[in-house]
């Protein structure tokens, strides 16, 4: 029977299970040896490339091997970076060895009855993750003498596979007892393949293969269309087959005809030589074509004071050329209307036209025309040669590959259609819009790049592509000498560098290749690609300037703390002279670990923390060679004796570039805010960040012109690389969201994080997200919310201040400040004209048409006015509603262009009566409106109220709203109630507010009132141009709502919705509006299938606490954390909960618990602002739980629940791993607490019951040893010192 075998990476967690192994009596071992080794984290502490576990694929859980492979031997008093002149000085190997080609087999454990099976399916498991590698070596060390034969290492299984070579010393009389290596070549193990040319007798073979991925094409080209291409004569395809046992693997289908024109006009592709070759110095044409180009304001400068100037002054040169004769006419009976419209007028029509701006598409990226001449040579008897003739690229049609083969060998495959094609160095790959990305196509797209269209293209394929260097050349590292500075310095001025063509090396004359038909498409108006570390010209300038100081810092101070190498490519066995450079890399130490810990979440590290911790402060390399990241980081850890690698990316500040960052595993911020009790930490990391190194005084941050960044304070991204092998986590579903909201910002995030919860995963290997996300939003939102350069000018604390203060909490609010979603989400601007759900697609205003294969509704808003008041386009320049950090940006600005150019007081009218409308007066009048300019009307709505009263919803609180109407009163704002607004009145001949008309709820009183500005914050959960395309998709509604299932569905299955502005179909007997974001997101995130593993998902009620903050009237902030209802139907509303009150210096506090003891509501009212996301820990928690909150209450113990809340007892409970006690603790009372359940009793009657079995049973002191237990484990991660019974002395024993 042949055994087939499961092949993983071992984890720490596996280390019971190898001790087991190296204990049964058949396993015999090679390398060093594991057996005196007791710890997992002695086991797994030094660095290895790869561990491998080997499993009986039919009992899964059976072990039979374990092996360790690296790119550096385990020998004993070798340096790891020596290993190439040991092998040239101590052997006289044929071989073309070098740090590119060559892995070492250091450690291989195995059961005897399965080899030699076992080491053969090691062994190609390396090399077919390593496409590179081509030798791997296995050092055997001098015989000594053991006491036992079990522990001599076995070298005899690997003779049938490698060639032993001895060292120049060895003799066989003299000195025969030596070291020898055992050498492995890839053609030696990696299964032979046979490849041919294919015939029109294989067109059977070849269409049952691509008809089981892409049926299409046969129904398109016929039975017979591969017989057809090989017998036409004006083909210039090329079909390899691929046979294993004379039996079809797979084919590809490649062609060397290629319009090059139509490629040139619709894609960038500058950066590739225009795919063409080209030779200055022999006789050319120029070609000039037509193309479309963008211009964009830099990504970091369009809010900033400076800019919206410089939008204003343009709007002033076009009011000007305008004629003005009619207006001028219009005004010309009284004289107050000839002052309105000199001033005012003038005022409202720039404000109008400034709004019309930043509201289009072209004030971010504008489109437009320009030449572009292409160069190429011709010859003298071929005058009129066309472009086609110098074409320096081939494609690939068709790729297919049989089922029970590695889909890794596509690698091989990509050899071959360069093998093909000797004169031509670039490959191309197009896949169509509909495709959906199977593993044949993953895998193929890992070894490409894809080619950006040109703007305003309308293409139906997206395009990749690769270069031979790629796939033929290997990278080495090398540090950086003096001579390289003038081409690191032309490498940093954006010159591509020259790659080498390299020809096909004789060890690789035989190449397995596979592959698979493969389709995908972008969208052309796609914005995604716009730069997004500030000004290209900007940073290049910065990186630069900077690197040039680094660079000679370095080759000034021997002490220097930065570290440079330089990447070449080319043959790894030449010297690096005949390499050409590709890209450099600059570290430096990093010993913030401990900050990092406190805003991210960091995987536990194997080495020290203080020695074998490097940051990246600049990485470049060339695009086609990100695909061998890998590779670029373990050769760069060997050779910088660094073994764990992070990136920072300031949000507020100019950062160096990372080439890599697409390659470098995201940290995700920490989910739920801590209160960390321990400031040591923090002094101690910027006293080491301010000393100096060594003996010579190095640069320090300043000294370079970067911004030092703060780790316990400073907003900013970070990554990292552990040298693990990268794996891609993500889906590969093509999803299309309609709006940028919070939930929006949640799913993205819980997507990107989608290994999050999954055991030692991130520990293990190189986290890497993939989705396919496009995300809808009207243009500026998306710019907005990534803005960080925008400044007030009345506020001494930008981040105090209203434009930059957000209202969610700390998930939402880091998907922002700490992540930058552009990195793998594409983000198109742009207002949805409608939804055609027959042929999944959403088109835009701009007639861009973007495919889905499912469809998210998450547009809903927040503010508006009743449907039907106006006709949304466009809103009065006059008209505010903050529905997201745009609104702010813009009306702040209309609000100082205002205020700079009118003379008479701006008056204000507020609508609403939600909590951000005081926030919205707050700013008013700290940024210069008097009150008495301010008037607050609130409405009368039951509906809300009731809602308000029933729902937890911590953006509402009917109590605070009582207490900020007097407040505001007090400032001398106007006030008036029950208030409905009735209709607008518009300036003459104009879409300008000018009155404003509310009609009394008491009676037939009307109220008209003329403003400058009209402010709404009417709740209103979606606006009406989106729900009248809502209702032209032919989706249900029922009123402002849109009609969904338990499974968030809408009538369309492929179109999911969620929101405040959704409503389920039958309606449930729990909260799910008003709920959390992550939840919710997360809820509809299990819906879609995306994510199964997480149990928790699978219940429907929504339990996660959520929090709201605002800023409030004279300095006050309000804090309010809320958990859903878990049941509605025949439960008291929120006004018959159990209010506990706190007020103690100025900070208010109230803590309300439902009939059960469990904390339903936390509102803090302070005038300190800070971070208080860690209430989200309290809430939801029984009062028993927190210290016996209740009780203590009671007893006046408590004198301010704010304080409270701060002390070290909390620790406990904001612990990582207290989830772990909790589901203890349910473990082991669960059964009784069912048993009581069952009893015919009143409550009361069952609690008394319950403590009456905890503690017959012995529940209750097992309960009290589970905590001691989890404090033992745990006591090092707690600030505050915790006496556990063993710290008290044990009383003498009493002697007779």
């Amino acid at each position: 029977m042949v055994e087939t075998f499961y092949i993983i990476e071992a984890i720490a967690d596996d280390f019971q299970r190898i001790v087991a192994l190296l204990n049964l009596g058949r396993v015999r071992y090679f390398g060093a040896s594991k057996r005196k080794i007791r710890s997992a984290e002695e086991f797994f502490k030094s660095y290895v490339t790869h561990r491998f576990l080997v499993e009986v694929q039919e009992t899964k859980r059976t072990i039979i091997g374990y092996a360790e492979v690296s790119n550096t031997p385990h020998v004993p008093a070798l340096p790891e970076d020596c290993w190439e002149n040991w092998l040239k000085h101590h052997y006289c190997s044929p071989l073309p060895l070098s740090q590119g080609n060559t892995f070492f087999f250091n450690t291989f454990i195995y059961h005897r009855d399965y080899n030699p099976q076992l080491l053969q399916h090691v062994l190609c498991e390396i090399f077919q993750r390593e496409n590179k590698i081509r030798y791997i070596i296995a050092v055997q060390c001098p015989e000594y003498g053991v006491k036992y034969p079990k522990d001599r290492p076995d070298y005899y299984c690997l003779e049938q596979f490698s060639t032993v070579y001895y060292p120049k010393c060895f003799s066989a009389i003299t000195c025969p007892n030596t070291e020898q290596i055992h050498v492995i070549r890839r053609d030696d193990v990696i299964p032979k393949m046979r490849y041919r040319r294919a015939l029109p007798e294989d067109n059977d073979d070849i269409v049952e293969l691509v008809d089981r991925n892409r049926p299409d094409v046969k129904q398109q080209l016929g039975e017979y269309y591969i017989a057809e291409e090989l017998l036409s004569e004006s083909s210039n395809s090329v079909i390899v087959i691929t046979e294993i046992s004379h039996m079809t693997a797979g084919f590809i289908w490649l062609n060397g005809h290629v319009d090059i024109l139509p490629l040139l006009e619709n894609y960038e592709l500058d950066a590739f030589g225009n795919l063409l070759k080209f030779n200055s110095q022999e006789i050319f044409r120029e070609k000039q074509i037509i193309v479309n180009s963008i211009r964009r304001h830099p990504i970091n400068k369009l809010f900033i004071h400076k800019e919206i100037d410089e939008v204003f002054k343009n709007l002033d040169e076009k009011i000007s050329n305008n004629e003005t004769d009619e207006i001028n006419s219009q005004c010309s009976s009284t004289d107050e209307t000839n002052e309105f419209y000199g001033g005012p007028m003038k005022c409202f029509e720039k404000l109008e036209k400034f709004a019309e701006e930043l509201r289009s598409y072209d004030f971010y990226v504008k489109l437009r025309k320009r030449r572009k001449n292409i160069l190429y040579n011709i010859k003298n008897e071929h005058p009129t040669m066309d472009l086609n003739s110098q074409s320096n690229v081939f494609v690939i049609h068709l790729f297919g590959l049989m089922q029970p083969h590695d889909l890794r060998r596509l690698f091989r495959y990509l050899l071959t259609g360069f093998a093909a094609f000797p004169e031509r160095n670039y490959c191309l790959l197009s896949i169509s819009v509909a495709q959906p990305m199977i593993p044949i196509l993953f895998e193929m797209l890992k070894y490409f790049i894809p080619v950006v269209p040109r703007p305003g293209c309308k293409i139906d394929e997206h395009l990749y592509i690769t270069h031979r260097s790629a796939i033929y050349g290997d990278l080495t590292l090398y540090r950086v000498e003096p001579e390289d500075v003038d081409a690191i310095k032309r490498l940093l001025n954006d010159e591509v560098p020259t790659i080498m063509a390299i020809p096909r090396r004789t060890q690789q004359t035989r190449r397995s290749t596979i592959a698979s038909k493969i389709t995908f498409a972008i969208s052309a108006t796609d914005t995604s690609h716009i730069s997004l570390i500030a000004d290209d010209e900007d940073q290049l300038q910065y990186d630069l300037r900077i690197v040039t100081a680094i660079l000679e810092n370095i080759f000034s101070d021997p002490f220097s703390k930065y570290q440079c190498f330089t990447i070449k490519c080319g043959d790894s066995t030449q010297p690096k002279e005949k390499n050409v450079l590709v890209g450099f890399i600059i570290l430096r130490p990093f010993t913030s670990n401990s900050n990092l810990e406190k805003h991210f979440l960091v995987p536990k590290l194997k080495e020290d923390p203080i020695c074998n911790i490097a940051e990246v402060m600049i990485l470049k390399l060339h695009p086609i060679f990100h695909f061998q990241s890998d590779v670029v980081f373990r050769e760069l850890a060997r050779q910088s004796n660094c073994w764990h690698f992070y990136y920072f990316r300031p949000t507020l500040y100019h950062c160096l570039s990372n080439d890599l960052i697409l390659n470098m595993q995201p940290l995700e911020p920490r989910r739920n805010k801590k209160l960390w009790f321990d400031k040591s930490l923090e002094e101690l990391s910027r006293s080491q960040s301010s000393t100096s190194q060594g003996k010579y005084q190095t640069l320090s941050m300043h000294d370079l012109d970067i911004h030092p960044i703060d780790f316990s304070q400073d907003h900013f991204a970070a990554y990292q690389n552990n040298l693990s092998h990268s794996s891609y986590f993500g889906h590969t579903m093509n999803i299309v969201i309609l709006g940028f909201t919070d939930i929006c910002k949640a799913f993205l995030r819980l997507m990107i994080f989608s290994w999050h919860g999954m055991r030692n995963i991130s520990d293990n290997c190189n986290c890497l997200p993939h989705v396919r996300i496009t995300v809808i939003c009207s243009p500026g939102v998306m710019e907005a919310e990534y803005e960080n350069a925008f400044r007030c000018d009345s506020c001494e604390n930008d981040e105090d201040c209203w434009v930059n203060y957000r209202n969610c909490d700390a998930f939402v609010r880091d998907v922002t400040e700490r992540m930058d979603l552009r990195n793998w989400v594409r983000f198109v601007s742009g207002n949805v004209k409608a939804v055609d759900t027959d042929n999944h697609l959403v088109k835009l205003e701009t007639e861009c048409e973007i495919y889905y294969e499912t469809l998210l509704l998450m547009c809903h808003t927040e503010y508006g006015v009743p449907r039907g008041m106006f006709d949304p386009h466009p809103l009065p320049a006059n008209y505010i509603e903050i529905n997201s950090r745009f609104d702010k940006l813009l009306f702040y600005h209309q609000l100082g262009f205002f205020q700079q150019n009118i003379t008479h007081r701006c008056t204000i009218v507020v609508y609403g009566l939600h909590i951000r409308a005081f926030e919205f007066i707050n700013f008013l009048i700290q940024h210069g409106v008097e009150s008495k300019s301010i008037s607050l009307v609130m409405p009368h709505e039951v509906a809300n109220l009731q809602m308000g009263l029933m729902l937890n919803d911590s953006s509402i609180d009917v109590r605070i709203e009582t207490i900020l109407r007097e407040m505001v009163e007090d400032l001398g704002i106007q006030i008036y109630e029950r208030m409905n607004l009735e209709e607008f009145e518009y300036r003459k001949d104009s879409k300008i507010i000018k009155t404003v008309v509310f009609q009394s709820f008491l009676g037939e009183e009307k109220l008209s009132m003329d403003c400058d500005f009209f402010a709404s914050f009417w709740e209103k959960y979606i606006s009406d141009d989106m729900l009248e395309v809502i209702e032209e998709a032919d989706l249900d509604t029922e009123g402002s709502s849109v009609l969904i299932n338990e499974n968030y569905q809408t009538s369309d299955p492929w179109v999911y919705a969620i929101g405040n502005f959704v409503k389920h179909r039958n309606e449930p007997n729990h909260q799910y509006r008003f709920v959390c974001p992550q939840e919710a997101a997360e809820k509809i995130i299990y819906s879609m299938g995306l994510q199964t593993q997480d149990a928790s998902l699978k219940e429907e009620k929504f339990s996660k606490p959520y929090l709201f903050q605002a800023q409030l009237p004279m300095d006050h902030y309000l804090f309010k954390v809320t958990t859903p209802k878990r049941y509605l139907a025949n439960h008291l509303d929120n006004e018959y909960g159990f209010p506990l009150v706190t007020y103690s210096n100025g900070d208010f506090s109230r803590v309300r618990l439902n009939e059960h003891g469990m904390v339903e509501e936390i509102v803090i009212v302070t005038k300190k602002n800070k971070d208080y996301d860690f209430l989200k820990f309290f809430c939801g928690r029984h009062e028993l739980l927190l210290n016996n909150l209740r009780s203590r209450w009671y007893l006046k113990d408590i004198e301010s629940f704010l304080d409270f809340f701060q002390e070290p007892w909390v620790e406990l409970i904001m612990n990582d791993h207290f989830e772990e006690l909790q589901n203890l603790n349910k473990l082991l009372i669960t059964p009784s607490a069912q048993k009581v359940m069952k009893m015919n009793t009143d409550r009361e009657s069952r609690h008394k019951i319950m403590r009456s079995y905890c503690q017959d049973l012995g529940i209750t002191n097992q309960l009290e040893y589970a905590a001691l237990e989890f404090l033992k484990k745990y006591r090092c991660e707690f600030s505050t010192d915790i006496a556990l019974p063993e710290d008290f002395p044990k009383p003498p024993r009493k002697t007779l």
